[in-house]
């Protein structure tokens, strides 16, 4: 009898400690590198295949930095905001006066008085959000300026010459090939859309309904449906990556990235944020305790490795049976 109840603390000690570590575990279809590692901050990448791109504080200024070619920028003003497509990089940088689109491939691609921000890429083409003296419009190196009008138009995304963008006028999205692709009623202005990314003529995006947000897509509707906030898109194909805000009303505190078709990426108790995906690799800013890195997944369907629980329960079940045969003999 002793011998039982000695048996059963163990089973139940180790059920135990599998409850308490098991939410540390990933998904052994998603194998997670530290793309780096310093003392400075790394934001917002961009992926091309396993070309990985962002913009990093080199000690007195933010510069371009890559996986593929190291510093991609070096000067004394602020660099930021890097897309890549192929071997093609573009970012805004600060001219002296305002800040300007620039490229490894052309040089300086924009040169006004008002500042040129967050550039997207597809190819060569490039589209940009400019202010053009009263409000923010959508510009492109292919097409010149795209929108006109009285309100804020941002966040471009470009896929070959389709691009699509948010509205700040009327909270919806619309393209250069098919006008408004979202009608959220806009009596309303909390009911808006924005974050748009388009791979093809797929597009998601997330929308904002009171303190709930959620992401949609014009190829399979919402995509996700939850009292957390779900926003920042980046898709591929059709697949999509977003962030997770875990504790909404506390701000900053805890967010994961997930995907449609790998289910959660990263599963901790920090800021992951600000996901970008090429097939099935995904890179992300992630909070390492001291500093933001980049850090980046690949996503393998193929791998079949029993979960750490699946594991430790066959264990403990194989020394069960065990236990009976032997007290089976006594």
């Amino acid at each position: 009898m002793k011998r039982q109840s000695v048996f059963l603390l163990v089973v139940v000690f180790s059920v135990g400690v599998l409850g308490l570590c098991e939410s540390g575990f990933a998904d052994p279809t998603w194998t997670i590198t530290q793309l780096t590692n310093n003392d400075n901050e790394d934001q917002l990448p961009s992926i091309w295949g396993t070309s990985v791109v962002w913009h990093g504080w080199d000690g007195s200024d933010f510069e371009i930095y890559s996986n593929f070619a190291g510093q991609l920028t070096d000067n004394s003003s602020d660099d930021k905001w890097a897309s890549i497509s192929g071997t093609n990089v573009v970012w805004s940088g600060w001219d002296g006066d305002d800040f300007e689109i620039y490229s490894n491939f052309a040089g300086q691609l924009t040169d006004n008085s008002t500042s040129d921000f967050y550039p997207s890429i597809s190819g060569t083409n490039v589209v940009w959000r400019h202010y053009d003296g009263s409000d923010m419009e959508i510009y492109s190196n292919f097409a010149g300026q795209l929108t006109d009008n009285s309100v804020d138009d941002y966040e471009p995304s470009v896929s070959g010459t389709n691009v699509v963008w948010a509205s700040r006028g009327d909270g919806e999205i619309y393209s250069n090939f098919a006008g408004q692709l979202t009608d959220n009623n806009p009596e309303y202005a909390y009911l808006y859309a924005q974050s748009p990314s388009i791979s093809g003529t797929n597009i998601v995006w997330h929308r904002k309904v009171g303190l709930d947000e959620e992401i949609y897509s014009n190829f399979a509707g919402q995509l996700t449906d939850n009292s957390l906030v779900d926003y920042g898109p980046s898709i591929w194909g059709t697949n999509v990556v977003w962030t997770v805000d875990m504790e909404p009303r506390v701000a900053y505190c805890n967010s994961e990235i997930y995907s449609n078709f790998g289910g959660r990426i990263t599963n901790n108790i920090t800021k992951d944020y600000g996901p970008s995906i090429w097939g099935t690799n995904v890179v992300w800013t992630g909070w390492d305790g001291h500093d933001y890195e980049i850090y980046m997944a690949t996503y393998d369907e193929t791998t079949v490795i029993p979960a750490p629980g699946a594991l430790m329960l066959g264990s403990v079940g194989v020394a069960f049976v065990t236990w009976l045969r032997r007290r089976r003999m006594l």
